[in-house]
């Protein structure tokens, strides 16, 4: 029958735009009463998932990262270990000159105290009553740790800045007057890679000093 010819003209129409746009029926879009039921169609790339990492990818993925990491830590480590070295020998500045100011203003006697050994370093101050020198800053350490791994008080410098002795200070007084009793004094502090130091001069200025490539220069 004519009517029969008609439902397969359209069907076979309806697969050919299908195919065109690419949308493909889950089942017969044709209903029994002639009419084309769209919600029932899905389009051909949702029938696809989304493909995820394999396991090998992900093993190359860490392998890289842990050879980065190789690389990328000991380079960390030392930054952070010249970073220490370079803020204690700020410290060690910054003390040495709070003592010298304080000799001077209070018109007394103070003295700092190295132990090489020991890489560590009070500050006293002189009790007249007494003729004894008291503590006024308890021991402070040089960095530790990681970080801090390596940084030690040098006894002696191959060469020291000029005017200044090679062999490190274990006692470093300023008179009243602020002015050093020893002499000049200097301080050398190594992290077996570089050396920094803290002087004191005759007239009791601190310096900042780090050792380059072209000898000592002052920070």
């Amino acid at each position: 029958p004519r009517s029969g010819r008609t439902e397969i003209g359209l069907k076979i129409s309806f697969l050919r735009n299908d195919k065109e746009s690419g949308f493909f029926p889950i089942r017969d879009p044709i209903a029994t009463d002639g009419e084309v039921h769209t919600g029932e169609l899905m389009h051909g790339n949702h029938l696809k998932t989304d493909r995820g990492f394999s396991l090998v990818e992900l093993l190359i993925l860490m392998a890289m990262m842990a050879v980065l990491a190789a690389f990328s830590v000991p380079m960390l480590t030392s930054s952070m270990r010249d970073m220490r070295m370079m803020a204690d020998a700020k410290n060690i500045a910054t003390t040495v000159n709070y003592a010298r100011m304080s000799a001077a203003s209070q018109m007394t006697c103070y003295r700092m105290t190295f132990d090489l050994d020991g890489n560590e370093w009070s500050l006293s101050k002189l009790n007249r009553a007494t003729n004894d020198y008291e503590i006024e800053q308890s021991a402070n350490a040089l960095s530790e740790g990681v970080a801090g791994s390596g940084i030690t008080f040098k006894a002696s410098s191959d060469g020291g800045p000029a005017g200044f002795p090679t062999s490190s200070a274990n006692i470093v007084t300023f008179n009243s007057r602020g002015i050093p009793v020893e002499g000049a004094r200097v301080i050398y502090i190594s992290n077996e890679k570089e050396d920094y130091a803290v002087t004191v001069s005759l007239t009791g200025k601190v310096q900042f000093w780090r050792h380059q490539t072209d000898g000592w220069n002052m920070q």
